[in-house]
C-alpha cells in the first residue's frame, strides 16, 4: 500500500505539468489571434482611410460636376429666353444703388439728354421717399427683429439691442426736420449704442460653434430662414456699417442725408427692401434685365429668373416676388408710372426640362402679380 500511495505526490505534480503547458499553449494561441486581430484592424483601418479619401474625392468631383452642369443649363435657358424674349431678357443685372433701380425703370430707346434727365428726377423722388423717419424705422425695425431672433435666450446681446431700438426711436423724431438744438447730441447716442450693439452680437456669435458659411457675405438678399441660423458676425456687419454712415449723414440734416443716399454704398437699396418687401439686402439682382411698360391706363413691370435645377423652383418664386415688389414700389414712388396708374408685375421662371414641372400662372398680392413657371 506504502509503495502504491508514495506515487501521489508525483502523480500530482505531473498534473500541474501538464495543465501548465495547456495554459502555455493557450496563452500562446491567444497571443498569435491578438496579433493577427491587430494586423487585421490595422489593415481595415487602412483601407477605410482610403475608402473616405476616395468618397471625399468623388463628393467633390460631383460638385464640380453638378456646378458645371448647372452652369450649362443656365447657358441653355439663356439663350433660349433670348429667343423668345429679346436679348435683354438673357442679360442679368446687378443692382448696387438707386440710380442703378431707376436705370431699370426708364422706357426702352430713350434719347440720351432726355435719358439723364429722367433718371435724376426719379431718382431725387425715390430717395426723397427714403429719406423720412418710417423708411428708417421699418429698415431698423426689420434689422433688430433679425438679431433678436438669433439672440433669442441671450440677455446680454437682448438688453444691447432694446437700447438700440430706443435710440433709434429718439433718432426718428428728427428725421425729415429742420436743425435742432438736441439733433446732434442724439445721433451721437444712437451711433455710440449701435457700434456697441455691433461688438456685442458679433463676438456673441463668434463665440458659438463655427458654422460653413462660406459665400454668406456675397449673398443678395438673407431670408429669414437664414438669419435664424446664420451667425451675425457674418452678414450684419454691412447692415451696422450702412447705418453709421446714414447717421452721420443724418446729423448734417435732410439735404446731406438725400445727398447720401444718393451715393453708391449708401443704405438706399436697404431701405427699400425692408420698406416695400420686409426684405434684408444691400444690393441684389435680377437674371435677365425685365423692362416697364407704360400704358394709359396701366403699367407692367417684367423681370426674369433662372434656376439651373429643378430643386431651385420654391426659390426661385420667392425671389422673383420679392424682386417684383420692390421694382412695383420704385417705379410708384419714383414717377416711373404716373399717380393712379395701376401696376402689374409679372414674372417669368425658367427651369431645366423636367417632366413635372409644368406652364403655370400663380397669382399673387390680390392679383396685380403673376408669376409663370416653363421648364426648357
Amino acid at each position: 500500500m506504502r509503495s502504491i500511495t508514495g506515487f501521489a505526490p508525483l502523480s500530482r505534480m505531473w498534473d500541474n505539468v501538464f495543465k501548465r503547458s495547456q495554459v502555455q499553449v493557450l496563452e500562446e494561441r491567444l497571443a498569435k489571434a491578438t496579433a493577427t486581430h491587430e494586423e487585421d484592424t490595422a489593415d481595415l483601418s487602412q483601407r477605410l482611410d482610403l475608402l473616405q479619401r476616395r468618397v471625399a474625392f468623388l463628393f467633390r468631383r460631383n460638385e464640380k460636376l453638378s456646378e458645371q452642369l448647372g452652369f450649362l443649363n443656365e447657358v441653355a435657358i439663356r439663350e433660349a429666353v433670348g429667343k423668345l424674349h429679346g436679348k435683354e431678357a438673357a442679360e442679368q443685372v446687378h443692382v448696387h444703388s438707386l440710380q442703378g433701380l431707376c436705370a431699370l425703370l426708364l422706357p426702352k430707346n430713350m434719347p440720351l439728354r432726355q435719358r439723364e434727365a429722367d433718371l435724376a428726377a426719379r431718382q431725387s423722388a425715390l430717395v426723397e421717399a427714403l429719406a423720412t423717419p418710417e423708411a428708417f424705422t421699418a429698415f431698423f425695425g426689420l434689422f433688430l427683429g433679425r438679431l433678436t431672433e438669433y439672440h433669442v435666450g441671450n440677455r446680454r446681446a437682448l438688453a444691447h439691442i432694446r437700447k438700440a431700438r430706443a435710440a433709434a426711436a429718439e433718432v426718428s423724431l428728427h428725421l425729415g426736420k429742420k436743425a435742432t438744438v438736441n439733433r446732434g447730441r442724439v445721433i451721437e447716442a444712437a451711433l455710440t449704442q449701435i457700434r456697441t450693439l455691433e461688438a456685442v452680437v458679433c463676438q456673441d456669435s463668434n463665440q458659438k460653434e463655427e458654422k460653413d458659411a462660406e459665400g454668406v457675405v456675397a449673398v443678395n438678399d438673407l431670408e429669414p430662414e437664414d438669419i435664424r441660423v446664420i451667425p451675425p458676425a457674418y452678414w450684419a456687419g454691412r447692415f451696422f456699417s450702412g447705418l453709421i454712415k446714414y447717421l452721420r449723414a443724418a446729423k448734417g440734416g435732410l439735404i446731406k442725408l438725400r445727398a447720401h443716399l444718393a451715393e453708391p454704398d449708401s443704405l438706399g437699396i436697404a431701405l427699400l427692401a425692408a420698406a416695400s418687401a420686409q426684405l434684408m439686402c444691400v444690393n441684389f439682382e435680377l437674371d435677365g434685365r425685365g423692362s416697364l411698360e407704360v400704358f394709359p391706363d396701366g403699367a407692367v413691370i417684367t423681370v426674369f429668373e433662372y434656376k439651373s435645377s429643378p430643386s431651385g423652383f420654391s426659390k426661385g418664386k420667392r425671389q422673383l416676388a420679392a424682386r417684383l415688389v420692390m421694382l412695383m414700389w420704385a417705379a410708384r414712388e419714383s414717377g416711373a408710372v404716373p399717380a393712379g396708374v395701376p401696376v402689374t408685375g409679372r414674372g417669368h421662371l425658367y427651369l431645366p426640362g423636367y417632366a413635372r414641372i409644368r406652364p403655370q400662372e400663380l397669382a399673387l398680392e390680390g392679383g396685380n402679380m403673376t408669376i409663370s413657371i416653363a421648364s426648357i
